[in-house]
């Protein structure tokens, strides 16, 4: 079955995983180093780079966990300058965008968010779809209709992410006024959305009251 999460959700639950098995995770990658004591020198630099890699991230989110964000930002920087080609520098990436929206600093978010779609070289599918979901929600808080959509509209087709989108592109034809636009994607959505998962009440009234329920979210914000 296919998993799908709101932000909140996606967010704890990556750190969640991070808390239970992150010890065990830097712990592994020890183990194998010292099993693999006679590698040539470059393999050896390599592991070293991937603990410390590692254990840097695992000091990030539990620093985000005690709301240390100083500390968390400190062992983001050195993730950024030590592993910029790792997954862990772009799932630092993502929680720190998190940690701004929380704090209110969307566009330090924005910069966050933008940084894992365009230089994606290196960023996960999945770490990518987040980004632009997020990102799109933000542009569109402030008033950038077209460029939420084009976010929307060019992202790679991934099931775990339909009712996601469709979500975002319902707000956003709610935003221009396309009630009836909006309200066909609100269905898509709950259409995409397995039974058990998401908020499927509030989408319910978004799609019978699209209009409505969007310009009252944009007061409220």
């Amino acid at each position: 079955m296919v998993e799908i999460y709101d932000d909140h959700e996606q967010s704890e639950r990556v750190r969640a995983w991070i808390k239970e098995n992150g010890g065990a995770m830097v712990l592994g990658v020890l183990l194998a180093f010292g099993g693999l004591y006679g590698w040539k020198f470059w393999q050896a630099e390599q592991l070293r780079a991937d603990i410390n890699a590692a254990t840097e991230f695992y000091g990030l989110s539990t620093s985000l966990d005690q709301n240390l964000f100083d500390q968390a930002y400190s062992h983001f920087e050195t993730i950024k300058a030590d592993a910029p080609k790792s997954t862990y520098n772009a799932l630092s990436h993502l929680l720190i965008a998190r940690a701004r929206l929380d704090q209110g600093q969307a566009d330090l978010a924005e910069n966050l968010y933008r940084n894992l779609i365009e230089n994606n070289k290196n960023v996960p599918e999945f770490i990518q779809l987040i980004s632009r979901e997020r990102l799109a929600r933000i542009l569109l808080a402030n008033g950038d209709t077209q460029g939420a959509k084009k976010l929307i509209d060019e992202a790679a087709n991934s099931a775990a992410f339909n009712a996601r989108f469709a979500e975002v592109r319902g707000d956003i034809l709610a935003a221009i006024g396309d009630a009836a636009g909006a309200s066909a994607a609100y269905s898509e959505a709950l259409d995409s959305m397995p039974a058990g998962t998401g908020d499927r009440s509030m989408l319910e009234l978004k799609r019978d009251n699209p209009i409505l329920v969007v310009s009252a979210s944009e007061e409220e914000s």
